[in-house]
């Protein structure tokens, strides 16, 4: 289909190898118009990385071409092709690198690819798409540049190999790195693709187990600009420093230009070898944002002559055009396709950076060298060209290459096809010329042990933005001592917050999480009020530590401990502070340190400049003195390198001697360093805990010779601890391993009561268990309790186990053998530890009864060269300090006192030989030399450097990383726990011919070895308990063998219990004759040939079981009821193997026979028939029990539970059993059924299948029956498994089994009937179906919706009409239908004429025609007719004769064939791995378990075309067809094929439908519905019913503002704030915006009122110009009053600005104009009233008042106007009024108001007004007695009063109105305030004006008028 794809560069040869590289990187489709063929893609911009890899194949491809070596004589071509960097044009050229460039294939599809290897792709995904494409075709693909973590898995990508490291390593590197700096705050970003997430998601796994938090982790792909945007956005509002940048080479370019444009620097980023040095990357800007980035690239290696080659030779030879300049000679049209590369010529600037170069080399080499070893090349010979090469086999030689590439790499893969991963750790960083460069500054290497793989050269690192200092990153910065860590709330716990500690609590590091509760004494000796004491001592810090005198209490030296536990020397109050950075530096420079208790002297000491502490229990016994508390306690009475006595609490006491010296008080402040520099010891584990636990917060580093507690592993408890012996984790299992070993299954177990024992017995009971172990009993005791000794020791006596597991130190070992030797409890076998197996003190004259015979893992045996002279004499002359023996004055005797014991030792070396753990010290001691050698710069012919202060922190981190070899040659050096490697020899207590007792060496354990080559032993030479030469066979073979055969009857036989118990019948059968028990079953159809293949079939479906008597021996079993199906199997079975002897091709000159059995449909019958098949018809073998089976294959059962009992009775004899109908899952299990196969697909995927197709249709609520046998249990728990998870509910499961009465029948089919669900899935045998249809039928339960399993969906007999009526529209999976030619020939050519004897014939005959044979008659026939066999059976309509479904009997077939392969196979001896070379390509020797690895292996296809393979479980592929049942025209009910599922397919495409019309339940044209409850609608969201499943719910209205835009909605969604709820809740509406407009009633209410307000002041306004002349206007002030009419009118105005919607000048506004309105009118009324007062006080005799003339009223009223209208002005400049939506005040609608923007403005401008109003009112009512006449100052006044009462009622008003009220209220106000101003001081006026003009005269305003009246 399509033009083919043509490669970019290409060349013939005799092997072709494909290139798939991105050499451009943009893509560009075509528009797709839908009415014409769409263009090809086109690709542009070169990318030259790519380009250069394409180069790299070539040259790589040339050069071993050129070889004379490699390949001679055979040429390799390639094929390489233009990805264009996109998934689409990957698969195109995948797709032409396969196919080639033919349009039509000359032959059928079925030829073999063009090329045998592909070299590709670049990125992950696109690796992915190709990997998935060729993998079928088992294509190999070998990746250069590939690293997702997913292309490791096998399964989906066997043929996927890689030159590169998968990212798992480099994801956990990055987290290492991360830590390595100390940034625990940091940001991820990665590329949304394969590559990217499965590498992100590693890395952040390792981060959160390394404590790192993510602040935020984003992703993008390359096509997403707008989540490019928003990825950004994060990065810049983030905290953190440090990004890790996961991204592959494009997408971080477009990060880069982002980031460029918006100016994000100073972040530190950690990148991948995808664009780390990516040259692509280096711009003029780029380094402002990439300077100083740190990560993991491909190392850069060279590659000899490849420079020179992409210059000249590539250009000259291999590229296919040079058309640069119009050549003629050049195809200008082929030329054009390559200008863009043109430009390349002589360009190998970037040749330096090409890292990738090198894993592009290796892989074409890769494939040579898997070529040459197919090819069987030799060096001067050549190679086999003539050979045939597939490309599965180039994959199997891939995995097995290894070889070392020129530049010195070795390259091989993994069990994942990778290669090991290394990595240089490159830094940006810019030289002098500005130019950008990648350092090296450190490399990762996975290959070298865990404390080497990592390493940095800080030095050389330059940081974020060129920074020489290390950024900082961290969420929280760390707490100081005398505080805690307390986490926020809802954060990462990176982020936290810093407590003090409480009194009495410190916390002396900073970061400390919990603060530690102070010890009783030295709590009491801090002064509660000083918290500055609260860091001052270490975690763990000993009561007797050294104190300030002043706050030492007196009480502190009568402590019991205080004389035998010596104080911290005054030195280490710096190593304190050096540790913890919170000590205190003041109290340490301030306080002289002073010894509580007496100091402790060494045993040995030796001055030097560098001091090594011991602690070893030289003596074994303490005497503790008596505490009187009256005086002080004297020293316990052990003599004290130091002498810990075996004692816990000389242990502490010696363990602070060691840390202190010897002076009471320290010379110098309290700050100096400890004396010693590391500690060899403790002996024992208990004693090294109480020393690691007391020396680790001052990182003294401890290493043990001796202690092995598995507890001492845990870093975070004991981070400075080491040791030169392996812990106790590999012996307790190796304990179990040899007690397993030699079958021992039931034993004794007994520990000491510590850490070591109880560490060490918890271990090896676990592994104990995991083995099959049984412990009788668990013991512990310790040394000092006698009565538990006591009490063990009973135990052990009246136990039945005859082997005890020990795990004891040699003291306690010491103690109960005692009380054994007591009790004279002997014959039992010991198993011991290293601690007691070898120990001397042990040997005693009685010992050897109790332990003579004992196995236990011992530390090796080790001669250290001139040990032996040393502890005999140098020792004693030079090292010991005493020599005193016989009261040799000259020595100091109370000095000498001391050695007594010990110099009884002298000239004694008895126990030299035995001195195992002697070597452990001595690589201990040499492990600190050697790390002290690293840290003093020692040089081999010069000397250290002495000057040096060397720290023990500094010693601990040098130990971490010694690795040297001692002289006696063990290699020493310290896992990641401080171990070393498991070693030890196992030993066994033997007794030489003089009586003496030796630790003899019989085997070894080595942890560093292959798993498989742990463990040795040589059983041989081992003596057994008691000195017995062999096993107690009553003690162990006996019991064991009772206990295993038991074990084996109720578990799974493991494939090495199966090899055991094969080994234990061929050895028993070396001895005996078998003999049958009973008679031999015979077959009911056979037939002799040189192989036998068996076959069980249910051929009837029924027995007669009668009831024993249990006084005879049962009869046989009676079958009935011919089953006319399996019938046919049989026969098709007899024909494929009649047409496989026919064959040449297959099996030339060998027949084969058969035995074919009935197993009635029974598990007891198919039991009988299993045994009949394994054993022939032979009463006793003619020879012994070993010899080879009747047998070489079995075909059957056709049932599952009957196919167990077949497969578990041949198991054990490797017989392989071929079913082609057992389809339960259980049977995929290889280790319970290593010889299962089948031809029909697991259950698995039908079970699965099925789950699909129920929720394909949308059924959420159905039913379900099964099988209650293996079959139908297991399929319907996946399916029910499956549907759960699908969101489909099970309303019922209900089991049956064809034997079940009637009445449980009836009971399932009753529920059936009661049920609401409209859909069955039936997944039931063809017996439970009939049994199930029968009471169906009964019962009228029909239109009910079938969901069938393949086992009787196709059954052809159940197509009957009365049964349609039930089944009609029946669904379900079968295996694809398929034709056998000559096989209806062959089944209506079966007669009983055949085999006249056969019963099975005639009964088949005589029920196929109703009829009885002539030769049978009989008088209780229940036949009416004869038959003489001479019936047609042609004419006859039956299960049998119907091969139009032929389904499972093309399984038979198959099976048969595959059958037939396998055993070609194995006599052409093409699978002889498990063969006895005499036995192979002999057919009479041949052996049932090779036939069984031959099976493994078959693949071949079918004559239909079909391809026949098993997978590794013996499943083939799984392929279904969906069937349905319907009516043909003809009425007869058919299976019509509507789907298919393939497993093989990717997932989504496993399930397809036809296009074909269903016929649904009850022949309805209409799918039916079957729902527990119908679906919510929009609107609705479903709420769970309490004890019902989840599909049964009720569907629950959202609430207002939350709204369901889809069925059946789990919840509610929210409107976002602008938007709410419609009525019916589905969508979501723009909220109602509420504002108060000039549309509605308030709005037009309060407009007219303002308009009314208006003209009333105008019209006053004309009547006061009218009578502008009259004396009543001009007392009125005329200029004020037109002034104050006008400033009235822009009162009413400015309320109108408050109506409509607001805007920001609305806003404006409002607020200003009502302030300076109202401000200008209340100046006038100021100015009018301060006029009239000052006019009338001024006439009053004797004053000298000044009138308040017109500019000064002006001059007043511009003033209060003015200082309004500065206030108004500052508060738009600082915080204007804008408009504001309040959506908090209503819920369903949007408030829009005015935001006042300054509260402290508005309230301003209106305390403003009121003081004026304030000043007005004060003044009017100081002129209230002016004359009547003329007393405006009355009505000034209650103006006022109205004025003001508006006002201050307004404001409670206005605070608590809501919305748009508000502004009414505010509007109001307004409008009562003007009104009460226009009427209380126009009104008057107007009423004398208008109405009463005889007033309005001088007189009257005068008063004279009045006067006169009088």
């Amino acid at each position: 289909m399509e033009n083919p794809k043509y490669p970019l560069l290409f060349k013939d040869g005799d092997i072709t190898i494909g290139g798939l590289f991105a050499v451009r990187s943009i893509e560009t489709s075509p528009s797709f118009e839908f009415r014409q063929r769409p263009r090809p893609l086109s690709c542009s911009s070169v990318n030259l990385r790519d380009f250069r890899m394409a180069q790299t194949m070539t040259f790589t491809i040339e050069e071993i071409n050129r070889s004379e070596t490699l390949l001679p004589n055979v040429s390799i071509g390639y094929r390489i092709y233009d990805t264009c960097g996109s998934r689409l044009s990957s698969m195109s050229a995948t797709m032409s690198v396969m196919n080639g460039q033919e349009f039509a294939a000359e032959d059928k599809c079925n030829r073999e690819t063009p090329i045998h290897a592909i070299i590709g792709e670049t990125e992950s995904s696109a690796t992915v798409i190709l990997s998935r494409t060729t993998g079928p075709f088992k294509i190999p693909v070998i990746s250069h540049s590939a690293t997702c973590e997913c292309l490791s898995n096998r399964k989906d990508f066997p043929s996927f190999f890689r030159t590169i490291a998968s990212d798992y390593h480099q994801s956990r590197a990055l987290a290492y790195i991360v830590k390595h700096f100390g940034w625990s705050w940091v940001g991820a970003v990665n590329s949304d693709n394969d590559y990217g997430n499965n590498g992100m998601a590693i890395f952040l796994n390792t981060a959160n187990e390394e404590g790192i938090c993510i602040e935020y982790s984003v992703k993008f792909y390359r096509t997403e600009h707008e989540k490019l945007q928003k990825v950004v956005n994060v990065i810049k509002q983030s905290t953190t420093k440090v990004i890790v940048a996961f991204l592959s080479r494009v997408e971080m370019v477009n990060l880069l230009e982002q980031l460029i444009i918006q100016n994000i620097t100073g972040l530190q980023m950690i990148g991948v070898e995808a664009w780390v040095t990516a040259n692509s990357l280096i711009t003029p800007n780029s380094f402002r944002i990439l300077g100083g980035s740190l990560g993991f690239a491909v190392r850069k290696l060279e590659i000899e002559g490849f420079s020179d080659y992409v210059v000249k030779a590539f250009w000259d030879t291999t590229f296919p055009c040079s058309h640069e300049d119009g050549n003629a000679s050049q195809d200008a049209l082929s030329c054009s396709r390559y200008q863009d590369l043109l430009v390349l010529k002589k360009n190998n600037e970037d040749v330096s950076e090409q890292r990738y170069a090198s894993n592009v080399y290796k892989a074409v080499y890769a494939v040579a060298y898997a070529l040459h070893s197919l090819l069987k090349c030799k060096e001067k010979e050549g190679c086999e060209k003539d050979l045939t090469i597939q490309p599965q086999q180039v994959l199997e030689s891939l995995k097995n290459v290894n070889f070392t590439a020129n530049f010195g790499d070795r390259v091989w893969f993994d069990s994942s096809g990778a290669a090991v991963a290394q990595y240089e750790v490159v830094n940006w960083q810019q030289d002098s010329d500005g130019s950008i460069q990648f350092k090296a500054v450190g490399y990762y290497d996975a290959s070298l042990p865990p404390d080497q793989r990592f390493v940095l050269n800080t030095e050389n690192i330059i940081w974020a933005g060129g920074q020489q200092q290390k950024p900082r990153s961290v969420c929280s910065e760390s707490c100081p001592a005398g505080t805690r860590k307390a986490g926020q709330k809802g954060r990462p716990v990176c982020c936290y917050d810093c407590i003090p500690c409480a009194d009495g609590e410190i916390s002396n590091e900073t970061g400390a999480d919990p603060s530690v509760k102070l010890p009783p004494l030295v709590a009491h000796a801090l002064p509660n009020s000083r918290s500055d004491h609260r860091s001052a001592f270490a975690q763990g810090a000993d009561p007797s530590m050294k104190l300030p005198p002043p706050t030492a209490p007196d009480y502190l030296n009568s402590f019991p401990s205080a004389s035998s536990l010596p104080a911290f020397g005054s030195k280490n109050i710096t190593k304190l502070q050096t540790t913890f950075p919170a000590v205190p530096s003041g109290w340490a420079d301030n306080t002289v340190c002073q010894m509580i208790g007496e100091p402790k002297y060494p045993l040995l000491s030796r001055d030097g400049d560098i001091t090594i502490g011991a602690l070893f229990a030289v003596r074994s016994i303490e005497t503790s003195p008596s505490f009187e508390f009256t005086q002080k306690p004297q020293p316990l009475l052990c003599s004290r390198i130091y002498d810990t006595c075996s004692s816990r609490l000389s242990s502490m006491s010696a363990t602070m001697s060691v840390m202190n010296d010897q002076e009471f008080a320290a010379l110098d402040k309290c700050n100096g360093e400890t004396p010693i520099h590391a500690i060899i010891g403790e002996t024992e584990s208990s004693a090294t805990v109480i020393l690691s636990r007391t020396t680790g917060p001052f990182k003294i580093p401890v290493i043990s010779h001796s202690a092995t507690c598995e507890c001492l592993s845990n870093r975070k408890n004991y981070p400075s601890f080491f040791r030169t012996i392996a812990s106790d984790y590999h012996q307790s299992r190796a304990l179990a391993y040899i007690v397993k070993h030699f079958g021992w299954s039931w034993v004794g177990a007994v520990n000491s009561d510590n850490d070591y024992g109880n560490n060490g017995m918890a271990i090896f009971l676990n592994t104990a268990q995991e083995e099959g172990i049984c412990v009788e009993y668990t013991e512990k005791f310790y040394r000092t309790e006698p009565e538990k000794l006591k009490k063990v020791v009973n135990v052990i006596k009246q136990s039945t186990a005859k082997v005890i597991v020990a795990f004891l130190t040699s003291l306690e070992m010491d103690d109960l053998l005692e009380q054994l030797n007591i009790q004279n409890i002997t014959g039992l076998q010991m198993i011991g530890v290293e601690a007691w197996i070898t120990a001397e003190n042990l040997i005693t004259p009685n010992s050897f009864r109790v332990l003579g015979g004992s196995l236990g893992f011992a530390v090796r045996k080790i001669d250290i060269e001139g040990f032996s002279d040393y502890a005999i004499k140098t020792f004693w002359d030079t090292a010991f300090p005493c020599s005193q023996e016989d009261g040799n004055s000259s020595q100091d005797a109370l000095s000498c006192n001391r050695y007594k014991d010990l110099l009884v030792l002298k000239n004694n070396k008895e126990d030299e030989p035995e001195q195992r753990y002697s070597c452990n010290v001595y690589k201990a001691v040499y492990a600190v030399a050697y790390a002290l050698h690293s840290l003093l710069k020692c040089k081999e012919n010069d000397s250290c450097d002495k000057a040096l202060t060397i720290q023990p922190q500094q010693l601990v981190e040098a130990m971490k990383k010694v690795n040297f070899t001692v002289n006696f040659g063990d290699r020493v050096w310290f896992d990641d726990t401080g171990s070393t490697v498991a070693q030890y020899e196992v030993v066994n207590w033997q007794q030489d011919s003089d009586g003496s007792i030796q630790f003899t060496a019989v085997g070894y354990y080595d942890a560093s070895l292959p798993p498989d080559q742990r463990f040795v032993l040589n059983t041989e030479r081992i003596i057994w308990a008691g000195g017995q030469l062999e096993m107690d066979k009553n003690t162990s073979h006996k019991q064991a063998a009772q206990s295993s055969a038991f074990a084996n009857c109720i578990a799974p036989l493991r494939p090495c219990s199966v090899a055991r118990v094969i080994q234990n019948i061929e050895t028993i059968g070396e001895s005996v004759n078998c003999s049958m028990i009973g008679k031999p079953e015979n077959p009911l159809l056979s037939n002799d040939g040189d192989i036998i293949i068996g076959g069980a079939f249910s051929i009837h479906n029924k027995i007669d079981l009668e009831i024993p008597s249990f006084t005879e021996k049962p009869h046989r079993l009676m079958c009935t009821s011919l089953n006319l199906r399996e019938f046919r199997f049989a026969q098709t079975m007899i024909f494929a193997i009649k047409e496989i002897n026919k064959m040449r091709s297959l099996l030339p000159n060998v027949s084969i026979g058969y035995k074919i059995f009935d197993s009635c449909g029974s598990t007891l019958a198919s039991m009988r028939s299993s045994m009949s098949l394994i054993n022939g018809q032979e009463v006793t073998a003619v020879r012994t029990c070993f010899g080879k089976t009747a047998l070489n294959a079995i075909i059957g059962e056709s049932e599952s539970s009957s196919t167990i009992v077949l497969s578990r009775a041949t198991g054990p004899f490797r017989i392989p059993v071929i079913s082609h109908f057992a389809t339960c899952a259980c049977l995929s299990n290889r280790d319970q059924f290593p010889s299962f196969f089948r031809t029909i697909p697991s259950d698995h995927y039908q079970s699965r299948a099925m789950a699909q197709l129920v929720k394909h249709f949308g059924w959420t609520w159905v039913g379900a029956v099964r099988s209650d046998n293996d079959y139908g249990n297991n399929g319907m728990a996946t399916f029910v498994e499956v549907a759960e998870r699908e969101g489909v509910c099970i309303e019922y499961s209900e089991a049956i089994l064809r034997t079940n009465s009637k009445e449980k029948i009836a009971n399932v089919v009753e529920v059936i009937k009661s049920g609401t669900a409209k859909v069955l899935v039936a997944f039931l045998a063809q017996g439970e179906m009939d049994v199930l249809l029968e009471e169906i039928i009964k019962q009228n339960v029909t239109q009910l919706q079938w969901v069938g399993s393949e086992s009787w969906i196709t059954a052809r007999y159940l197509a009957t009409e009365r049964v349609s009526k039930i089944l009609a529209g029946a669904l379900g999976f079968t295996i694809g239908k398929s034709n056998i030619p000559g096989l209806k020939k062959f089944l209506l050519n079966v007669k009983p004429s055949q085999d006249p004897l056969n019963t099975l014939l005639r009964e088949f005959w005589e029920m196929t025609f109703d009829c009885h044979l002539s030769s049978t008659i009989s008088p209780q026939t229940e036949y009416d007719k004869y038959c003489d066999g001479s019936e047609n059976l042609s004419n006859v309509s039956n299960a049998f004769t119907d091969v139009s479904e032929l389904r499972i009997s093309n399984n038979v077939y198959k099976a048969v064939y595959a059958i037939a392969h396998a055993l070609h196979d194995t006599l052409a001896c093409k699978f002889s791995n498990g063969a006895p070379n005499n036995t192979c390509g002999k057919k009479d020797l041949m052996l049932s378990k090779q036939v069984l690895q031959s099976l493994q292996n078959v693949n071949f296809t079918m004559p239909s075309g079909e391809r026949i393979s098993f997978d590794k479980n013996g499943d083939p592929t799984a392929r279904y067809e969906l069937v349905n049942w319907q009516k043909n025209e003809a009425g007869e009910t058919s299976f019509i094929t509507v789907g298919h599922y393939d497993a093989s397919r990717p997932k989504e495409q496993q399930f397809l439908m036809n296009s074909v019309d269903i016929g649904w339940a009850g022949e309805s044209q209409m799918k039916p519905r079957s729902v527990c409850t119908e679906s919510c609608q929009p609107g609705f969201r479903q709420a769970v019913i309490k004890g019902r499943p989840i599909c049964c719910f009720e569907c629950v209205r959202c609430p207002s503002g939350e709204i369901s835009i889809t069925t059946d909605s789990a919840e509610c969604i929210k409107c976002p704030l602008e938007l709410w709820s419609n009525e019916n809740q589905s969508m979501c509406l723009l909220k109602k915006v509420e504002f108060l407009s000039f549309e509605e009633n308030m709005g037009i209410l309060l407009t007219a009122f303002s308009l009314t307000g208006v003209s009333l002041t105008i019209a006053v306004a004309i009547v006061f110009y009218h009578f502008m002349d009259t004396p009543l206007v001009k007392a009125s002030n005329t200029e004020l009053s037109f002034l104050l009419l006008f400033s009235l009118t822009l009162c009413f105005l400015c309320s109108l600005t408050f109506i409509g919607r607001p805007t920001d000048w609305s806003c404006m506004l409002r607020h200003t104009a009502f302030g300076i309105t109202f401000a200008l009118c209340m100046s006038c009324v100021l100015a009018r009233t301060i006029a009239v007062v000052m006019a009338f006080r001024a006439t009053v005799p004797g004053t000298s008042v000044p009138q308040c003339s017109l500019p000064l009223q002006r001059t007043g009223v511009v003033c209060c106007t003015l200082f309004q209208i500065i206030i108004c002005v500052l508060w738009l400049v600082l915080a204007p009024p804008k408009p504001y939506k309040n959506i908090a005040h209503s819920a369903d609608k949007i408030i829009l108001e005015c935001d006042l923007g300054s509260t402290v403005g508005f309230w301003a401008v209106l305390g403003y007004i009121g003081l004026l109003a304030v000043w007005c009112f004060i003044l009017a009512f100081l002129a209230r007695k002016l004359p009547d006449n003329f007393n405006e100052a009355k009505f000034i006044t209650f103006s006022l009063l109205i004025f003001c009462a508006v006002w201050i009622t307004f404001i409670p008003a206005y605070v608590s109105s809501p919305g748009k009220i508000t502004v009414a209220v505010e509007i109001f106000a307004i409008l009562a305030s003007s009104f009460g101003l226009l009427f209380c001081i126009f009104t008057p006026k107007c009423y004398i004006i208008i109405l009463k003009p005889e007033k309005n005269t001088k007189k009257h305003m005068m008063g004279k008028g009045h006067d006169k009246s009088h």
